[in-house]
């Protein structure tokens, strides 16, 4: 998931939401690239964190699905879950004419996996949750006879789980989880260090992603810095097939620092994972465009932080070029949001209301799409893009994109009532519109407008 703050302002001054980066917070990465869900994202955007192999310290033996990975790439997840659990039945009717044989056993476990990633693909949370925990299950009882083919198994599974159960809000469950995996990992490591180093890495990034979400910001830090200095020494060793994860690990350092005050730290590291990600560039075009425009994304904002905002800009631009080669409207829109922030600092009002005007018609068309996933994106761009045009002596503009935004947040508040950053906001741009609506000698706002008035985004 991108990092999202609220300013807080006086109540007559117009306010506006500020976004950091794309990939400079969590969000998808290396929970869902190093998960086995192989395919699954969420529309927001993805974290900053380390890339990992898909293994996840899980060996060859993990059954494959070949049928049900295609179905899953065509977009086809239903047929894909029942692909699975044909071959469920199978597994278990062996296991029941043969309890006592290890391959079965280790199979179903496996092939529960895959199940849970089929089940979370077709949005059935409940059902992928009861088929991992099936398998955390039965991968405690076989670790008691065949502990050393067992652990990598069971540390693995728990960092899916904890994956699944951080993407599902429970982040008590999930941090218990992915504790209990990298507990799992160290004692591998300690062990037989040449060999558990990358697992360690890996659910290390994990672990300082999650922590930094429970705003437990120095036990981030200890984490991806550990991390960091893993793939270092596993890159030394062999740098071609290491050099993507310490530049990304890179990443996810950057923002631990960052979130510890640590700001110049911050930016030397994630100039590092820049500088690292060019030189890939040069010899493997495109291979990386994604995680390289997300690492230009977060060099964008940190050098913002130190007020270099020409080179923030250039790099953020970078990164725009690419996300729109990529197609990614999504993460273009949110960086053009950040785009318009470092603008509007240098004084560029007309360049800033057309970042912003852009923005706002890419999520627009979005949530045309996906009304619940980007609801709140076009809601708060709205407001931003108010408070510019005010600032631009555009005032009968700002008064009405001040009112779509106030009617969004409204919208959303009465959708999701429990939400208290939706009911703060639906005060700030109530506010933002009648501040706008006296500058013009116009009425207060009226709370009772009527449901016409309600942004063609949301109708």
């Amino acid at each position: 998931m991108s990092e999202k703050h609220t300013q807080q302002q006086e109540h007559a001054a117009p306010v506006e939401t500020e976004t950091a980066p794309a990939m400079a917070e969590t969000t998808t990465s290396s929970r869902e690239e190093a998960a086995l869900i192989s395919s699954s994202s969420s529309t927001s955007t993805p974290t900053a964190t380390a890339e990992a192999p898909a293994a996840l310290g899980i060996d060859a033996e993990q059954p494959e699905e070949p049928e049900a990975d295609a179905l899953r790439t065509a977009g086809r997840f239903e047929e894909a879950v029942k692909v699975v659990e044909e071959e469920l039945t199978t597994i278990r009717s062996q296991l029941k004419a043969q309890p006592a044989e290890f391959k079965f056993k280790q199979n179903l476990a496996g092939t529960l996996i895959n199940y849970s990633h089929a089940l979370h693909n077709a949005s059935r949370s409940n059902d992928a949750f009861a088929a991992i925990k099936e398998s955390i299950a039965l991968w405690r009882s076989l670790r008691e006879t065949w502990p050393e083919k067992v652990e990598g198994h069971l540390a693995g599974t728990l960092r899916e789980y904890s994956n699944q159960l951080e993407g599902a809000g429970k982040m008590q469950d999930a941090l218990k989880a992915v504790e209990e995996s990298l507990t799992i990992w160290r004692s591998l490591h300690k062990a037989k260090p040449a060999e558990y180093g990358e697992e360690l890495a890996e659910v290390l990034i994990n672990h300082s992603d999650m922590m930094g979400s429970a705003g437990q910001h120095q036990n981030a830090l200890k984490s991806s810095e550990e991390a960091v200095q893993i793939y270092r020494s596993l890159h030394q060793v062999q740098p071609e097939a290491f050099v993507k994860y310490l530049a990304s690990a890179l990443l996810c350092y950057s923002n631990a620092l960052s979130r510890t005050g640590r700001n110049a730290d911050a930016l030397q590291a994630i100039g590092e994972s820049v500088a690292i990600y060019r030189t890939v560039d040069k010899a493997q075009p495109a291979a990386n465009s994604q995680r390289y425009a997300h690492a230009l994304a977060t060099f964008s904002y940190r050098l913002a932080e130190a007020q270099r905002f020409e080179e923030a800009l250039k790099a953020g631009d970078e990164g725009i070029a690419m996300l729109r080669c990529l197609g990614n409207d999504a993460e273009v829109a949110q960086n053009l949001v950040i785009r318009s922030k470092f603008l509007s600092a240098m004084g560029r009002g007309e360049e800033t209301t057309n970042s912003l005007e852009e923005a706002l018609k890419l999520y627009q068309t979005l949530h045309k799409a996906q009304p619940e996933a980007y609801g709140e994106d076009v809601a708060e761009t709205l407001s931003i893009y108010s408070v510019r045009l005010y600032q631009a002596g555009r005032q009968e503009e700002a008064v009405d994109f001040a009112r779509q935004s106030f009617q969004a947040y409204r919208a959303l508040h009465k959708a999701h009532p429990e939400n208290h950053q939706y009911e703060s906001m639906l005060g700030a741009t109530r506010s933002n519109y009648t501040v706008f609506l006296m500058q013009l000698g116009t009425q207060d706002v009226d709370d009772d407008d009527e449901d016409e008035d309600v942004p063609p985004a949301y109708q």
